[in-house]
């Protein structure tokens, strides 16, 4: 009984670093989806002259402008998948339930974040 309830104490702490870790994770694909989505191509030559005129460093997206949206789209919806599978790791830390769909949650969040890391680097 003992040994049972140390594994579960465990599993719950697991689940609760879990949750901090896709919380982070959620919070970084978020705001690099807005970051994403003020970027401007490479190629435009405005941007550049008005980056020269006022001091600022340019940031551009070296993609198409199609890339630069899907791997906005993407990108956005891999922080909402994450933050669903960090809320689903704080139910499961709180009542120790519903393990396995927590488990193919987080699997289809991060392949999600996977596929749009790809759009956005190829």
């Amino acid at each position: 009984m003992a040994s049972s309830l140390a594994a579960l104490m465990w599993r719950r702490a697991g689940s609760g670093i879990l949750t901090l870790v896709l919380a982070l994770c959620a919070w970084a694909f978020i705001s690099g989806a807005i970051g994403l989505a003020d970027a401007i191509p490479c190629g435009e030559a405005s941007p550049a002259v008005k980056s020269l005129t006022t001091g600022k460093d340019l940031e551009c997206f070296e993609g198409t402008d199609w890339q630069r949206k899907a791997s906005v789209a993407l990108w956005a919806a891999s922080g909402v998948a994450l933050a669903a599978a960090a809320l689903a790791a704080f139910g499961f830390a709180i009542g120790g339930r519903w393990g396995r769909p927590l488990a193919r949650l987080i699997m289809g969040a991060l392949a999600l974040a996977a596929v749009a890391v790809i759009v956005a680097i190829v």
